[in-house]
C-alpha cells in the first residue's frame, strides 16, 4: 500500500523542483527580436543573471542589553524609536474633565515584560502599553516625561518629554457682552 502511495506522489515532487532552462534569441524576417524557450536554427543562447534575492532585517531580540558607551553613560539600544506622539509638544488641550490621552511611538513594539514609567507634576506611575489616559489633570502647563523599564525595573530607553497646556472651561469667564437689539 505504501509503494502505491509513493508512486502516486512521485510525479508531484517533480513540480517542486526549480525551473531551469535556456532562453534563446533570434531576429525574424521583419527585424523583430524574439525570445523563446524553444531552440531554433540561427538562435543564440541568452545568458541570464543569477536569481535576485533579498534578506530582510533581522528581528530584534527581546533581551538586548543596556550598554555603556566610551564616556560611561548608558546607551539604550533596545528600542530604535521611542517618542511621545500625543500630546504634541506645546499643544493646547481643551478638556473640561481634565483627561489627557497619551500615545507613544515605539519601534519595535513594546517587549513582553517592559512597561512605561510616566512622570507628571512630580507624580510617577507605571503602565503597560503604548497608550494611556491621564485623568483629572489640573488646568495649566504641564511637562510629561516617559521612559521604559524592563521587568527588573532597569531603564531600557532614554527619557522623552513633551509640554502641553490644559484649558478647562470655567463659568467664571463668561462673556458679559449683551446682544445688540435689532
Amino acid at each position: 500500500m505504501n509503494k502505491k502511495r509513493l508512486l502516486l506522489l512521485l510525479p508531484l515532487f517533480g513540480f517542486c523542483l526549480p525551473a531551469t532552462g535556456e532562453i534563446y534569441r533570434w531576429t525574424d524576417e521583419n527585424g523583430e527580436v524574439i525570445y523563446s524557450d524553444q531552440p531554433r536554427q540561427g538562435a543564440e543562447t541568452v545568458k541570464l543573471p543569477g536569481i535576485t534575492s533579498y534578506r530582510g532585517p533581522s528581528t530584534p531580540k527581546s533581551s538586548r542589553p543596556v550598554t555603556s558607551n566610551d564616556k560611561g553613560k548608558a546607551s539604550y539600544n533596545r528600542y530604535k524609536t521611542f517618542n511621545i506622539a500625543s500630546p504634541v509638544n506645546d499643544s493646547t488641550i481643551r478638556e473640561n474633565s481634565g483627561r489627557v490621552d497619551v500615545s507613544l511611538v515605539l519601534d519595535p513594539p513594546m517587549f513582553e515584560g517592559d512597561s512605561v514609567v510616566y512622570e507628571l507634576s512630580g507624580q510617577r506611575f507605571k503602565v503597560v502599553g503604548s497608550s494611556h489616559s491621564l485623568s483629572n489633570v489640573d488646568r495649566g502647563t504641564h511637562t510629561l516625561k516617559a521612559h521604559i523599564v524592563d521587568s527588573k525595573g532597569q531603564q531600557v530607553s532614554p527619557v522623552v518629554s513633551t509640554t502641553f497646556h490644559l484649558k478647562r472651561i470655567s463659568t467664571l469667564n463668561k462673556s458679559k457682552a449683551k446682544p445688540k437689539a435689532p
